[in-house]
C-alpha cells in the first residue's frame, strides 16, 4: 500500500499481514529447533529457553494475525499507534519534536521523539513499561513503531508524518 499525501484529513496504514506470516512461520521453525534441542541436546535448558522465546513470538504473532485494526493512523490530532506494534495510544503533535528512521536488526523503526518522554515511560502495564524503557534507552525516545509491520513504503511514511507535523503541529490541543 502505498501512503497517500497527507492532504487527507486522515491516513491509516494497515498491520503487513504479510510480514506477520513469515514472522509466526519462522516463529514455528525456531519453536521445532528449541523442542529438539531440549530433547536431544546435552543443554537441554538452552533448548528449553528458545522453545519459550519461540512461544513468545508466535503468542504476539498470532495476536496480529487477528487484529483487523489499523497498525498506524495520522490525523491532526497525531499519530494512533496499534499497541501490538509500538508504544500504543496517541502522540500528539504538539508533544512531538522529530521523527527519524533508524536500521535495527532487519527492520526499521520509525523512532517519534517527544517533549516529554517520562509521559509516555509511565504508559501502560508492566511488560510495556519495560518495553518503552528499552526502548528509549535503544532509540533515544520512549516511542517507536516497527515500519517493517506496516503495509507501506518505510520512506513514505516518515515523509507523510513529517508532513502531518508540520501542518499540525502548530494547534493547540
Amino acid at each position: 500500500m502505498d501512503v497517500a499525501s497527507p492532504n487527507t484529513q486522515a491516513v491509516e496504514i494497515s498491520l503487513a499481514k504479510g510480514s506477520v506470516i513469515f514472522r509466526v512461520v519462522v516463529g514455528l521453525v525456531v519453536l521445532v529447533a528449541g523442542l529438539g534441542m531440549w530433547r536431544s541436546s546435552p543443554y537441554p535448558v538452552f533448548g528449553g529457553f528458545v522453545a519459550l522465546f519461540s512461544v513468545c513470538m508466535l503468542y504476539f504473532g498470532f495476536r496480529l494475525l487477528v487484529d483487523a485494526s489499523p497498525g498506524l493512523v495520522l490525523n491532526e490530532q497525531g499519530l494512533a499507534i496499534n499497541d501490538k506494534i509500538g508504544s500504543g495510544g496517541i502522540v500528539r503533535w504538539n508533544d512531538v519534536s522529530g521523527l527519524s528512521l533508524t536500521r535495527y536488526g532487519h527492520d526499521y523503526q520509525l523512532v517519534v521523539n517527544v517533549k516529554r518522554p517520562e509521559s509516555y515511560l509511565a504508559r501502560g502495564g508492566a511488560i510495556y513499561r519495560l518495553m518503552n524503557s528499552l526502548s528509549a534507552a535503544l532509540f533515544g525516545s520512549p516511542v517507536r513503531i516497527n515500519a517493517g509491520l506496516l503495509d507501506c513504503n518505510r520512506n513514505d511514511l516518515l515523509r507523510v508524518a513529517n508532513e502531518f507535523r508540520a501542518r499540525y503541529s502548530g494547534r493547540a490541543d
